[in-house]
């Protein structure tokens, strides 16, 4: 595994955790709000798998480093989230308000 990112998933998957993701669930089937992403958030998405796989900041998985993203700290939010196979479309529409 990869040593970067290393931390345990118990510790992030506490009863609070729980709870806060079910009162965002209720809220979002309440107000029928639907998780939707920009296309061009995919990228982030691609960028972040890339990362985990040991491939930093490239797009592709030929390890060619590029910069075809235009915000670092949207990256970095997502890259642990990637790291426990989290749903990417999920974790950006609960980060951006970390933005």
């Amino acid at each position: 595994m990869n040593n970067i990112l290393n931390f345990e998933l118990s510790k992030i998957l506490t009863p609070r955790f729980y709870l806060v993701f079910a009162i965002i669930t209720i809220i979002c089937i309440i107000l029928n709000v639907e998780i939707m992403v920009n296309d061009d958030t995919y990228v982030y998405f691609n960028y972040a798998k890339n990362f985990v796989n040991g491939n930093y900041f490239a797009y592709d998985s030929r390890k060619i480093p590029s910069e075809g993203f235009t915000s670092l700290i949207y990256l970095l939010l997502l890259i642990p989230f990637e790291y426990i196979k989290f749903p990417l479309p999920v974790a950006g529409f609960l980060s951006t308000p970390l933005l």
